[in-house]
């Protein structure tokens, strides 16, 4: 039962070091840790341990149970990071570039007006009737 586990162990830390994606060690959690899974067919094997050997076999399994999961969550915080990384880089904006021409809109405050009367303007409501400071 002790090899058994252990090599369940090793079977699982050698496919998560060599997933490159966070669906495979979806794939991996399931196969080993899920409810069809390799551990918990272990577990559902202690019923021909005997009795007195029961929480030590059973002790080993949660250990490897852990240690499987805890290496899980590193590797899927690591592709997860990875991932972020590629994301920003790809994602970069260079602000010294000239924008394109679709993207590029005037802000109001930037309209050309030279050129039009104040009552054009006021018409469209580019500018206010009345003196500065009036309200009006």
């Amino acid at each position: 039962m002790k090899d058994q586990l252990e090599k369940i162990k090793e079977d699982a830390l050698k496919q998560i070091e060599a997933s490159d994606a966070l669906e495979k060690l979806n794939e991996i959690r399931v196969a080993y840790l899920g409810k069809k899974g390799e551990l918990t067919s272990v577990l559902k094997s202690m019923k021909d341990v005997p009795p007195e050997e029961r929480p030590k076999v059973g002790q080993m399994v949660n250990d490897a149970r852990s240690i499987i999961e805890n290496r899980l969550e590193e590797a899927k915080a690591s592709l997860a990071k990875k991932a972020r990384e590629e994301q920003i880089r790809r994602e970069t904006i260079d602000v010294t570039l000239p924008c394109k021409e679709k993207q590029c809109r005037p802000q109001p405050s930037e309209h050309h007006c030279a050129g039009r009367s104040g009552a054009h303007l006021r018409r469209h409501g580019l500018r206010s009737g009345g003196r500065p400071g009036s309200g009006v």
